[in-house]
């Protein structure tokens, strides 16, 4: 039995995959196995997990129709085997000592979640990215508190599922939602978050995400709006699990909300989507975004701060840019609604 599953979503992916799953079969570690779930790639990608699963009895591959990266992991984990599992997108790969050195800290400490720091790779260039100063070991208060407010809560630490290791149990009892595409990391960890007790932080460089270029029109599409407000519902429920409920907390969430529309609308813009003006429209009359501005509004000194320092530039971009005399009209509004009194 395997003590590691490490889920590998596949979609037409032949560029990058023989390098990521050649970075799973040199794992110190050997007591894993690597589950490739190709999502109806219409290149090689099938036929390349095929030719390593020949290779590598430890290699199991799944293949069905494209529904997306959250559903091909959601299949990933019903097959899973292993108590711990990790995630790998299929143009990342892992240094040789992942496996080896997340899977010793989690047995060591009891934990429900190890977190590693990352090597950001753009061409022949790759970067540390660290997310602490040094190792840590936290308790659910502290966790809590360190973490999920500056992740979750804030957004200002990237949630991603690629340098963690989980316990599939924890897996299966919290997370309901696996999202459609968008905010899918954000969406599990969210969820995952209200049942960690522990928490153990490894201060070390251990996989390597690679920045691959996609075009603007794959981000920006009619439902992603619609995924995001879903997204924050599910997000509010599980900040009351957690207990982090406190007037700071309700605003810095709402900051998160609204900077994330206001830069998805500015993404929307620059994709030069057919009719994005009326869609904009749509977007800045809607009940939950000005709930979340009225929110903000209520403490009048960090409103200001916020439309001079974050959403003001945005915003700006976005009367530029838009083509109908109604948009920036409603863009203004928007930016005033900050400063209600």
């Amino acid at each position: 039995m395997p003590q590691v599953s490490i889920i590998v979503p596949v979609y037409n992916a032949e560029k990058y995959l023989p390098q990521c799953i050649e970075s799973l079969l040199a794992q110190t570690f050997q007591s894993i196995e690597i589950i490739l779930v190709n999502d109806g790639s219409t290149d090689s990608s099938l036929e390349i997990c095929e030719k390593y699963a020949k290779i590598d009895h430890r290699i199991v591959v799944l293949s069905k129709d494209n529904e997306g990266v959250a559903k091909a992991r959601r299949d990933g984990i019903m097959k899973a085997s292993a108590e711990y599992i990790s995630f790998i997108d299929s143009d990342d790969y892992y240094e040789p000592d992942f496996c080896e050195i997340m899977f010793s800290r989690i047995r060591k400490t009891d934990a429900d979640l190890v977190e590693c720091d990352y090597y950001s790779v753009s061409g022949n260039a790759r970067k540390e990215h660290r997310i602490y100063s040094c190792d840590m070991g936290l308790d659910t208060e502290k966790f809590y508190e360190i973490v999920v407010r500056t992740t979750i809560v804030n957004g200002y630490e990237a949630v991603v599922l690629w340098n963690k290791l989980y316990r599939k149990e924890l897996i299966t009892k919290a997370v309901k939602e696996f999202g459609d595409n968008q905010l899918e990391d954000y969406l599990f960890n969210t969820q995952y978050y209200t049942m960690a007790k522990r928490y153990e932080y490894i201060h070390q460089c251990l996989t390597n995400y690679c920045q691959v270029p996609m075009s603007l029109s794959r981000k920006c599409n009619l439902q992603a709006y619609e995924i995001l407000k879903r997204a924050e519902t599910i997000k509010e429920s599980c900040l009351e699990k957690m207990g982090l409920v406190t007037d700071a907390d309700r605003i810095e969430d709402a900051v998160w909300f609204v900077n994330y529309t206001i830069n998805f609308l500015h993404q929307y813009l620059l994709a030069n989507i057919i009719h994005s003006d009326t869609f904009i429209r749509q977007i800045l009359m809607d009940e939950m975004l000005c709930q979340k501005c009225v929110q903000i509004a209520q403490d009048n000194q960090f409103a200001r701060l916020i439309v001079n320092d974050r959403i003001g530039k945005a915003i700006r971009q976005l009367k530029n840019k838009a083509k109908q005399e109604k948009i920036k009209m409603l863009l203004s509004r928007l930016k005033r609604t900050f400063l209600w009194k």
